[in-house]
């Protein structure tokens, strides 16, 4: 889980619409599950020390921390909190820079910094390459990968995110070799729409590379990138196609089908912006965790609350923290 923000403020987002509804006289919404995120993460990250600890015992009075590694300019701080008290884990909040000057491993490995040592690195930055300022940036995040401690994630878990693994793992002949139950991988490929490697001279990529540039509306370019804010639509969609197609470029982007999800009236309340009643459309997203060690898989769960992000139905990007979407909550319906 790397950067996955809003585990904090999320789980609260059903108490703040319930008050809403309160206020105006309306019935409440049953929140049986809302807020079981925090209890994932804080425990996931104390679970993880305590594999750490047993592997590496603590030696004389040198304390065992978690270590948080945050962008110079942290505005997430609130939401980051929470995860580090609902762990209860003696937690340090340090920049790349600062641990690149305070930072060492011993012989074992063991990664010490203030006269402290790492158990857990929770990195809430180091997902995007201005993250990395310098070339002492790239060489502290190989000095954290290369220690005993255990990363989250680490830099396997962190590539196996990319959208280049999502658009390999949405063609049933790579999925086959990952998940063995045909009924299963079928319910998982009703979730994927098309997507396509822009270097690919496969006829089904090569077409739909050619209808993007007629009718741009239906499909998204994505680089392999994350954090919001990198995609390209409809005109910048054919503007950025016709540079990197055909070119050594053109291997880091993705072509996607768009999705369109139906729309709902909704209210944005946003800072600085006045309440606006708009067509939106919301993302959900499932928060899940887990803790292995080569094959073996220690931990392997996720929370009966769902992040919901909603934005405008004109706006294509969708990041909470880039002023795209809003944070909201969910409504479950059961069928008659």
């Amino acid at each position: 889980m790397i950067c996955i923000a809003f585990a904090g403020l999320s789980s609260r987002m059903q108490d703040v619409h319930n008050r809403v509804l309160n206020f105006l006289e309306c019935d409440v919404v049953p929140a049986e599950n809302a807020g079981d995120v925090l209890p994932l993460y804080g425990g996931a990250l104390k679970l993880a020390h305590g594999v750490y600890s047993k592997n590496f015992p603590a030696t004389g009075k040198r304390q065992q921390v978690l270590l948080t590694v945050i962008h110079p300019e942290e505005r997430n701080t609130m939401d980051q909190r929470m995860v580090e008290f609902e762990s209860g884990l003696l937690c340090l909040r340090r920049t790349f820079q600062q641990i690149g000057e305070r930072a060492t491993l011993d012989e074992e490995g063991r990664l010490l910094i203030e006269g402290l040592e790492v158990a857990v690195v929770y990195y809430r930055v180091g997902y995007a390459p201005p993250h990395y300022a310098s070339d002492k940036d790239w060489e502290t995040r190989l000095l954290i990968e290369k220690s005993s401690a255990i990363k989250c994630p680490s830099v396997a878990h962190q590539l196996s995110g990319f959208k280049k693994i999502q658009q390999e793992l949405s063609r049933p002949e790579v999925l086959v070799k990952f998940i063995s139950e045909k009924s299963v991988r079928d319910r998982m490929l009703e979730t994927c729409v098309g997507q396509w490697d822009v270097s690919s001279s496969a006829e089904e990529a090569t077409k739909h590379i050619q209808k993007a540039f007629q009718s741009p509306e239906l499909y998204v370019l994505k680089p392999n990138r994350e954090g919001g804010g990198n995609n390209f639509y409809d005109g910048q969609l054919i503007s950025r196609l016709k540079e990197v197609y055909q070119t050594d470029q053109a291997k880091e982007f993705i072509l996607m089908e768009r999705i369109l999800p139906p729309l709902q009236e909704n209210f944005l309340v946003r800072p600085q912006k006045p309440t606006e009643l708009l067509h939106t459309v919301s993302e959900i997203g499932i928060f899940g965790v887990i803790i292995a060690r080569g094959d073996e898989i220690i931990c392997n769960a996720f929370a009966k609350d769902i992040l919901v992000r909603t934005k405008a139905s004109t706006v294509g990007e969708g990041g909470v923290a880039t002023g795209y979407a809003c944070l909201s909550s969910a409504i479950i319906l059961k069928s008659a």
